[in-house]
C-alpha cells in the first residue's frame, strides 16, 4: 500500500497557514504565512509532492508570502511581487 502523506505539512507551533492557492498566470502556487504571536519564531515547511523541505523564520506579528514552483520556494513581497 503507498504511504499516505499530506500536500502541504506546517511543523512551528503557532505560525499559521492562511492563503494557498493556484497561481492565476503560471504553474505554480501562492502561499502565505503568519506569526500571529508577539515572539518571533521558526517553522519548518514541507511537501513531499511539490520537493519542498524549508525552514523559515519570522518576526512577531510577521506575514510572510511564496510562490511554490518545480521544487522550489520563493519569497514575495504582499504587494510588489517576488524579493530579490
Amino acid at each position: 500500500t503507498a504511504e499516505k502523506r499530506p500536500f502541504l505539512r506546517l511543523d512551528g507551533g503557532k505560525i499559521v497557514l492562511i492563503a494557498l492557492k493556484k497561481a492565476e498566470k503560471e504553474n505554480a502556487y501562492v502561499l502565505r504565512l503568519f506569526n500571529p504571536t508577539a515572539d518571533s519564531a521558526v517553522c519548518r515547511l514541507e511537501s513531499h509532492i511539490l520537493g519542498i523541505d524549508q525552514t523559515i523564520a519570522f518576526s512577531a506579528f510577521e506575514v510572510k508570502s511564496f510562490r511554490l514552483s518545480e521544487g522550489t520556494l520563493t519569497e514575495w513581497e504582499l504587494m510588489e511581487g517576488m524579493t530579490d
